[in-house]
């Protein structure tokens, strides 16, 4: 294994019906994420062969799959440490919780992402409301509490996110400038039909009533993303496929996508 990449622990003798899904995605976003964090790998490589060992430096990245720690956010767990996150800026949060002297925002990011493969039919206002549905977000909060408190958990890197092929009736701008480039470089599997939406208590008052007033409420909204009309599974072998022409026609170059 390379010594700027790891894994996440997985929960074993998961099954589901979106497994394949989830392989997939997180295959892509693997060797997206190889790609975003080259300079950290070679420069890992030569520090290896200089004799300083792969522990000299923690891993650019790490990735898991079934991620027991994670809640609801479990299908893929992804942690892009600081200099191979987007830089300027850091979004709104930069200017919060100056007081926490132990999770300094160094810029790495720890991305949680529940995904959620639909035959193309809307996350609607209803489901999402709704605390009988699986796409309620009063559970998707209620997982971010727990996981936020999670040791294996910097506050500060955390991102959250709902990831699907279907649309979403969620109307809030993007706030997290860093984000937003995290999506275009690395999560963006929708081409330009794929949209990055963050919780507006205004514009998403219907939905976010099942939290709203609750104490972590707005750190919930800050640092929850839906990623939606995104590459379907059979979508997603087309990219897989182009990743690897590419791949092998340019060598280490990065794919434009």
């Amino acid at each position: 294994m390379s010594p700027a990449a790891a894994y996440y622990d997985g929960r074993r003798g998961t099954h589901s019906n979106g497994q394949n899904y989830e392989n997939k995605m997180g295959a892509l976003l693997y060797l997206r994420a190889v790609n975003l964090t080259q300079g950290q790998v070679e420069a890992a490589a030569a520090r290896a062969e200089a004799g300083a060992g792969p522990g000299a430096a923690g891993p650019a990245l790490r990735l898991g799959l079934n991620v027991a720690w994670a809640g609801k956010f479990d299908d893929v767990v992804l942690l892009l440490a600081g200099s191979s996150a987007p830089s300027g800026g850091g979004g709104e949060e930069d200017d919060e919780d100056d007081d926490v002297d132990d999770d300094v925002d160094d810029g790495s990011r720890q991305l949680l992402m529940q995904l959620k493969h639909r035959e193309r039919r809307p996350l609607t206002r209803a489901l999402l409301a709704g605390n009988s549905t699986d796409f309620g977000l009063r559970k998707y909060f209620e997982s971010y509490c727990k996981v936020a408190s999670a040791p294996q958990v910097r506050a500060r890197a955390l991102r959250c996110v709902l990831y699907t092929n279907a649309s979403v009736e969620v109307h809030g701008a993007p706030r997290d400038a860093d984000f937003e480039r995290l999506f275009v470089q690395l999560l963006n599997t929708g081409g330009s039909a794929g949209r990055l939406a963050q919780l507006d208590p205004a514009k998403d008052a219907a939905v976010c009533a099942s939290f709203a007033g609750e104490a972590r409420a707005d750190d919930f909204r800050r640092q929850f993303f839906v990623c939606s009309q995104q590459a379907r599974e059979d979508e997603l072998d087309e990219l897989l496929q182009q990743f690897q022409k590419h791949t092998k026609k340019h060598h280490s170059k990065a794919p434009p996508w």
